[in-house]
């Protein structure tokens, strides 16, 4: 029993990591598709311009010298506080997920230890039955023994009250028939 209950524990926790590492796949391609926009942002950088210039942060500056550089350090921050977003995301799943794993841990260790304490109760009580069972079968034969004994000992005295039962009539039919032989002679006198 406990041995099945490793195997589904280690089952677990392989399922618990391949589902960690999926996150951290899907979280790293977002990041490559992040990286690639960020490279293939020709046509990003017009409607950008287009949307700087709608708001009037010195769109023409960059429109007259063709000044990109601004552009990219404004993109780029953007890009630095995506990233820190994306790794405070992975900082809290990562200690989210050590939390839970550890937690899961100790449960399946709890249940585990619930389990050895059934299974230790379980194997006493079947040993302190089968003990009890054996004591009731000795003492059954014993009780049998003794009875079977007392009435072997009735059937014996029986037998011995019924052979002197019948020595005492013969006994008696003998006197009887003594005195009634006195009797007949007293009478042919």
């Amino acid at each position: 029993m406990a041995q099945a209950m490793y195997g589904d524990w280690a089952q677990q926790i392989v399922v618990q990591l391949s589902v960690f590492q999926a996150i951290v796949w899907i979280m790293l391609l977002l990041f490559a598709l992040e990286v690639r926009k960020a490279a293939l942002g020709t046509m990003e950088m017009q409607v950008f311009k287009q949307k700087l210039a709608s708001t009037r942060i010195g769109s023409g500056a960059f429109e007259s010298n063709g000044d990109y550089a601004a552009i990219w350090g404004y993109r780029e921050k953007q890009m630095v506080a995506r990233l820190n977003s994306l790794d405070r995301e992975m900082t809290n799943d990562d200690s989210r997920f050590t939390s839970e794993a550890r937690q899961m841990n100790d449960e399946l260790e709890k249940k585990k230890n619930s389990l050895i304490s059934v299974e230790m109760q379980a194997d006493d009580f079947f040993k302190t039955s089968e003990k009890k069972l054996q004591d009731a079968r000795l003492k059954a034969d014993e009780e049998t023994q003794a009875a079977a004994n007392k009435l072997q000992e009735l059937v014996y005295s029986m037998a011995e009250h019924k052979e002197f039962m019948g020595t005492i009539i013969a006994q008696r039919r003998k006197d009887l028939h003594e005195a009634e032989d006195y009797i007949a002679s007293l009478a042919s006198r």
